[in-house]
This record gives C-alpha cells, structure tokens and sequence, in this order.
C-alpha cells in the first residue's frame, strides 16, 4: 500500500489517516491544518489516500466518502 510515495513521508500519510479517522473529514484543508502541512503536501497526500482506495474522489457537497475498512488496514500495519 503507499506505492505512490515519492515527495512524502509515509509517516505523514499515516498521520493523516489518523486525522481522518478521528474528525471523519478527508479533506485537503482539514490535512493541512491539523498536520500544519503545505497545500502542496496535503493534496498529495489526499490524492495518495484516493488511489490506495482509502478516500473516494471529491463530491460536491458531502465531501469524500472514506472507506473505514480501507483505512483501519492502513493503520494497522
């Protein structure tokens, strides 16, 4: 899982899933405040999450769907 990490520490993708598990918001913004992260690397770090399967794309009002199966897998490894 995590293939796509190139510019970012897989610790911060873990963290983030941590954040999104405790605020139940998968959001770039959300990301980059709690973390204290750039644009940048939060929106690297959503897209990651979206193509590990762990996030959905981004809906228009209700925000991402996450995948709480997906995501305790990746927290538990």
């Amino acid at each position: 899982m995590f293939e796509s990490l190139l510019s970012v520490d897989r610790e911060q993708v873990l963290e983030a899933c941590r954040v999104i598990q405790a605020t139940g918001r998968a959001s770039v913004a959300s990301v980059q405040r709690r973390l204290r992260l750039s644009y940048t690397e939060s929106s690297r770090i959503i897209d990651i999450l979206e193509e590990s399967g762990i996030v959905g794309p981004p809906a228009e009002a209700d925000g991402r769907t996450i995948y709480a199966d997906k995501l305790e897998e990746a927290l538990s490894i």
